[in-house]
């Protein structure tokens, strides 16, 4: 079986899938629970009729997004930020293009929510 993994082009923006609902699964580095992952995921891609992940590529939630799309044959896009393009801004630019993807977004924090990631919650109000 081939597995094609979608990574943003440089310069490219991503667009979403046409019919797809789609979930952004993110979290900080230090969370690593990969059960309360897989219960909280399978619920909510049940209950919300989840067709397709988004994630990036960092850490250890993002892994853990990717097999659980590879293993329940969703489709699934990695974002990477563009750090040659746009330099500092790499980051801000990749979760706007997130966001702009999503239908939902799911967030897996250890113990608080980093800068990054408040900065998406805010993206996402």
């Amino acid at each position: 079986t081939k597995i094609q993994s979608k990574l943003t082009a440089r310069g490219a923006k991503i667009e979403k899938t046409s019919g797809a609902k789609t979930l952004l699964i993110t979290g900080d580095e230090a969370f690593n629970n990969s059960e309360l992952f897989e219960k909280e995921c399978e619920s909510y891609i049940k209950n919300n009729n989840i067709t397709e992940l988004i994630n990036s590529v960092f850490f250890k939630v993002d892994l853990m997004s990717a097999n659980y799309a590879l293993d329940n044959k969703m489709m699934n896009k990695e974002f990477v930020p563009d750090l040659l393009l746009y330099t500092k801004s790499a980051y801000t630019e990749m979760y706007k293009n997130m966001v702009d993807c999503a239908d939902e977004v799911l967030i897996f924090v250890d113990s608080k929510l980093t800068k990054d990631l408040e900065f998406l919650v805010q993206l996402c109000t």
